[in-house]
This record gives structure tokens, sequence and C-alpha cells, in this order.
């Protein structure tokens, strides 16, 4: 509700835009984790794959979702 995660990833979306060199950003989300990755995907991010089974917790599986944001300077490298 408050907007906390979304404050806190822009922040860090801005520091990682500024640093040269850095092409992409990667992140994985459980697949469970439905809020979390609309906030990724509103933020840039785009699903390029996934993992079943990637995470076992407590005897219990979960699956993975890979995603992928182009920074400005990849952008401009033609990434």
């Amino acid at each position: 509700g408050r907007g906390i995660g979304r404050q806190l990833m822009l922040d860090a979306l801005s520091r990682i835009d500024a640093m040269l060199g850095l092409r992409r950003v990667r992140l994985s989300v459980t697949d469970n984790n439905v809020l979390a990755q609309k906030l990724y995907e509103s933020l840039g991010f785009e699903v390029y794959g996934d993992e079943a089974e990637a995470l076992c917790v407590e005897g219990k599986y979960y699956g993975e979702n890979h995603l992928v944001r182009a920074t400005p300077s990849g952008d401009a490298a033609g990434s």
C-alpha cells in the first residue's frame, strides 16, 4: 500500500542508470509474488525466462521469473 517498494526501486534505478558502462539490470521474482512482478514491469522490466522449482522453502518449491531492464547507456549502445 504506501508505495515504499516503488520509491526504493526508483531510487535504486536512478543510481544504476547513472553508472557508466552498465547495459542491463536483471532480477528474479518468485512466480507467486504477482504484486512484485507487476511493480517491476511498471518500472520497465521485461520477463525473459522462467525457472520451475528454482527455490525450496520448508519443503515447498517455487518457480522464479527472470526479468531484465536496459539502462539508458545500454539503450544508447543499441542493446
